[in-house]
């Protein structure tokens, strides 16, 4: 059992609670025309997650921490390019993730599952095209739109702790300032926000990507030629394959990847000795030779969901667990972090997390281990 302890990055599927997905503009004083009501913005769109799945983006550097009995990782993560939303919602991003271990620890890092960190440094590029569409509400359903719409105008309008000045800006949708019409509905109206999106939005929001790496990692060994203590570069890469989608009413994705990567492996350790003279010995102790070279194939399948306390309230409980296996070593490993714990937004932030790996032993037969620990700092959000 091994126990750790993680702060990292947003765990997000798209937009954030309080973000506008849609910067839609319309008058304050009466619900927008339905030619307005169909411009449509997601450069505030991000699709968040921790930095060891393949799904994951960051406006702003985020960093991930990473500690246990044994192993201690840093990581940072940063999109640093998102294409413009065209027709249907469809863009692009970039992201770039680095991690690095911060303890002198060899080899691979399986806090996260098989697909975890490799050990020494890794340098990620990760390009991500998303697919979707928005629906043009005619007749009752526009009606129905610009009544939800008018509504959280008008309880903007009457918000005692906005002055006038912020009153102009937060509630006039014309205004170049306002934070959008989504967010207007979340902040005011929100116990039809669920209703606003599902006229609006599709209910399945696709993605596919791709991620290349490339790790660089330094090993000791004990060069038993030499009688001595030797230390050796090594470079790994891995690619990964991945897509599913967003159910954006029912704060719900899946993922699907595959990965095929290249990492080195330290040997078990041994103790040396040689005879110095007739009553004193020199002994040595490290991993018994360079590193082995060994290639994984790995699929793996995740899932992201959050339950609400209540039909129009947030989230109260997210999961999203992940199995993977090892086509190639025929191994399997299960990673389920559970949220708990919210912040003063009602976003979940903390939580536990729990994996079992299991493999084949070095000597015949299998063995398993058990990894438990707690996170904070990692809102789960959904599609708002």
């Amino acid at each position: 059992m091994r126990i750790l302890f993680l702060s990292s990055s947003a765990l997000a599927l798209l937009v954030g609670e309080g973000s506008a997905l849609a910067q839609q503009q319309g008058p304050a004083s009466a619900p927008p025309t339905p030619a307005a009501t169909a411009s449509l913005d997601i450069n505030r769109v991000a699709s968040g997650g921790p930095n060891d799945r393949a799904l994951g983006a960051a406006a702003l550097p985020e960093i991930q921490l990473l500690a246990s009995a044994d192993d201690k990782v840093a990581s940072l993560a940063w999109t640093f390019s998102t294409s413009p939303a065209g027709d249907g919602l469809s863009y692009s991003q970039f992201s770039l993730r680095l991690a690095t271990s911060i303890q002198d620890k060899e080899g691979d890092n399986e806090l996260l599952g098989l697909t975890g960190f490799p050990g020494g440094t890794e340098l990620k590029l990760n390009f991500t095209q998303f697919f979707g569409h928005t629906r043009s509400p005619e007749g009752a359903a526009l009606e129905n739109e610009n009544g939800i719409i008018e509504q959280a105008v008008s309880v903007c309008q009457n918000d005692p702790a906005l002055n006038a000045a912020r009153r102009a800006q937060v509630c006039n949708l014309d205004n170049p300032d306002s934070p959008g019409v989504s967010d207007l509905i979340w902040r005011y109206n929100r116990d039809r926000f669920d209703e606003f999106n599902r006229g609006r939005f599709a209910p399945v929001f696709p993605f596919v990507g791709v991620e290349i790496g490339a790790n660089q990692d330094r090993f000791s060994y004990l060069d038993r030629a030499a009688f001595s203590l030797s230390k050796v570069s090594r470079f790994g890469y891995s690619g990964t394959l991945f897509g599913g989608a967003i159910f954006t009413h029912s704060l719900t994705s899946v993922t699907g990847s595959f990965t095929f990567s290249r990492r080195y492996n330290a040997h078990g350790p041994v103790t040396l000795c040689q005879t110095i003279n007739a009553t004193q010995q020199q002994c040595l102790t490290g991993p018994d030779g360079r590193p082995d070279v060994s290639r994984h194939t790995v699929i793996a399948l995740e899932l992201r969901h959050a339950f609400r306390a209540r039909d129009d309230g947030p989230a109260a409980v997210a999961i999203a667990p992940e199995l993977s296996a090892d086509l190639r070593e025929h191994s399997y490993s299960i990673n389920v972090p559970i949220y708990l714990a919210q912040d003063a937004s009602h976003r979940l932030r903390g939580g536990v997390r729990l994996g079992y790996v299991n493999r084949r032993a070095p000597g015949g037969g299998r063995e398993g281990e058990f990894n438990a620990g707690v996170f904070v700092g990692v809102p789960f959000q959904l599609f708002r």
